[in-house]
């Protein structure tokens, strides 16, 4: 961890705050960021004498503060805290102005960012900064990014859900555009057999492509195969395959005599 109120101490943090995103565990994350947070303070105030003398030092600290502030954005926002995460996103992309990150760096932003443009209520920015974010990761090799393919479908999968969440008047025909170039990416249905996550996150969009287009048994069997995709991971309390119930159910409550069975789901949710 290079010691103590380090920014490899602070990245630990960062990443362990990831871990309990992944379970849904949003008040840990918040709580694991704000911590990274704290160490990132305490490290530029023991050092100053280093980073200001140092490039390589105070490109570190920046680089770690910015991919810090970056997740706190986030860590705010699935706490249903706007203010607190337009702030943080807002002291990002201050600092990531100052950085001379790569080409991995450079993606990686304009994807997270999309959310800083989804609180201010611009459709229109976000589905520019998940644009350029995809344009930079069609390049790249998969030996580049070992997450590769999970970051391609999460492009896609949030422009779909920017779409969706619109006020735009045709957003079902442009989200089942967005899910036609996802299935025209280069070997995507090859790449997404060992990609559970993936696969799962983008039949579920594809689900509610349909249910928002009045086809509910389409979307049903989309949802059941993205439950089968989850399942295949074995979490014990997994909010995903809960939410995949509810979906299920509010399909069948829409169609004729299905409420018994509507019901059933939501019992199973």
């Amino acid at each position: 961890l290079e010691g103590t109120n380090s920014p490899g101490e602070a990245l630990f943090y960062h990443d362990l705050g990831y871990t309990f995103e992944k379970y849904h565990y949003y008040k840990l994350l918040l709580g694991a960021m704000l911590r990274a947070d704290e160490i990132m303070d305490r490290y530029e105030r023991e050092n100053c004498h280093v980073w200001k003398a140092q490039t390589s030092a105070k490109r570190e600290l920046v680089n770690t503060r910015a991919l810090v502030y970056i997740s706190l954005g986030y860590a705010y926002l699935k706490n249903s805290d706007e203010e607190h995460a337009k702030l943080y996103y807002e002291k990002a992309i201050t600092l990531r102005e100052q950085t001379e990150e790569g080409i991995l760096s450079c993606a990686h932003d304009a994807f997270i960012l999309y959310r800083y443009y989804w609180i201010l209520k611009e459709p229109e920015k976000a589905l520019e900064s998940l644009d350029a974010a995809l344009k930079i990761r069609q390049q790249i090799a998969e030996e580049e990014d070992t997450d590769l393919t999970q970051h391609i479908v999460n492009t896609h999968s949030n422009k779909i859900h920017v779409l969706l969440s619109s006020n735009f008047q045709d957003k079902v025909e442009l989200a089942l555009n967005e899910y036609r170039f996802f299935e025209n990416e280069p070997h995507i249905q090859v790449r997404l057999k060992d990609k559970p996550d993936a696969r799962q996150r983008i039949l579920t969009d594809y689900g509610d492509i349909l249910r928002a287009k009045g086809e509910y048994e389409k979307a049903i069997l989309k949802y059941k195969e993205a439950l089968e995709a989850r399942n295949y991971l074995h979490f014990e309390d997994d909010f995903i395959a809960c939410d995949l119930y509810l979906k299920i159910s509010e399909c069948l409550r829409e169609m004729e005599q299905k409420q018994d069975e509507a019901l059933e789901y939501r019992i199973q949710a």
